[in-house]
């Protein structure tokens, strides 16, 4: 799914993906993906790596682009054993 975004008055709003000075991807489809490979030039690794929930946390610096993996909380659960679930998604800049 993708979904576009626009920086107005300093928040984000929803609007048409072909305005949108962001778009974001979420559990895209094979389509999106090619448009994520083509239209912005990531390799398969890439995409890979920024959709893949065991992926490491890193920074990747390109020369013109920033490649950014991050790990945000899920739930954490401590009751029986200590569980702290986190998901992992990716931004390029």
């Amino acid at each position: 799914m993708i979904q576009g975004l626009k920086l107005d008055d300093g928040r984000l709003h929803a609007c048409d993906p072909q305005r949108a000075q962001v778009l974001w991807f979420s559990k895209p489809d094979a389509g999106e993906r090619r448009l994520l490979l083509e239209r912005f030039h990531l390799d398969e690794h890439a995409v890979a790596s920024a959709l893949d929930p065991d992926e490491i946390s890193r920074i990747e610096f390109h020369p013109d682009a920033l490649f950014l993996i991050w790990k945000r909380p899920e739930n954490y659960s401590g009751k029986d054993s200590f569980s702290f679930d986190v998901s992992s998604f990716g931004v390029l800049l």
